[in-house]
């Protein structure tokens, strides 16, 4: 009875921070990177080769958000672009806290479990309420580090997979992070070797 109206009682929370979220993406402008982002997306939608007519050493994130973008341009003109990602945003920090829950209910308590989440979904990295290089680079490792935390006897191969999958998403979103690729590579050994996926 106590776990139902803590179900209840957080989503009725969950519900309320996923409303003012998407109130707060109607409002405030920053005029330096938020725009950087959109721009640097909106070229490569437009047909700019990376790496040869774009030379901005953030062009790979703008890879990841091309496709979305295109989608959100059949339907819709450039202007309104700034609100497309920051709603995005919302999206991407809500299926992490649906997986973070889904992770740590299997570890702790209903009640820590839920906390997570919720703190998961309101947290933007630096301040930043968009997809851009930084917030997606710590959605991505916190992805990846979900699906370590998740490797146990019983599942094993995908956890181990879906990591590497979101370490490389990561690295293509602040393409630096390849420097700490000798010390990831290690982890999933060990955590391989573990599970005799080597055998």
């Amino acid at each position: 009875m106590k776990s139902k109206r803590a179900v209840f009682l957080f989503a009725v929370i969950g519900i309320a921070l996923l409303a003012a979220a998407a109130w707060r993406a109607f409002y405030g402008f920053d005029w330096s990177d938020e725009s950087y982002y959109a721009a640097l997306t909106s070229r490569i939608y437009a047909g700019d080769v990376p790496f040869v007519q774009v030379w901005d050493i953030h062009q790979t994130s703008a890879l990841l958000l091309a496709p979305l973008y295109s989608l959100y341009r059949a339907v819709n003109e450039a202007c309104g672009a700034i609100l497309f990602f920051r709603f995005v945003f919302i999206a991407f920090q809500l299926f992490l806290a649906v997986f973070s829950f889904t992770v740590f209910r299997r570890k702790v308590n209903l009640t820590c479990a839920l906390i997570i989440s919720l703190v998961i979904f309101i947290f933007a990295p630096y301040a930043l309420p968009t997809m851009s290089y930084n917030t997606m680079l710590v959605g991505f490792m916190a992805f990846c580090a979900l699906c370590l935390y998740r490797v146990d006897d019983k599942a094993y191969r995908f956890p181990l997979t879906a990591a590497g999958a979101f370490y490389m998403l990561a690295v293509i979103s602040y393409p630096v992070l390849i420097i700490a690729l000798p010390g990831f590579v290690p982890v999933l050994i060990l955590k391989a070797r573990k599970h005799n996926l080597f055998a």
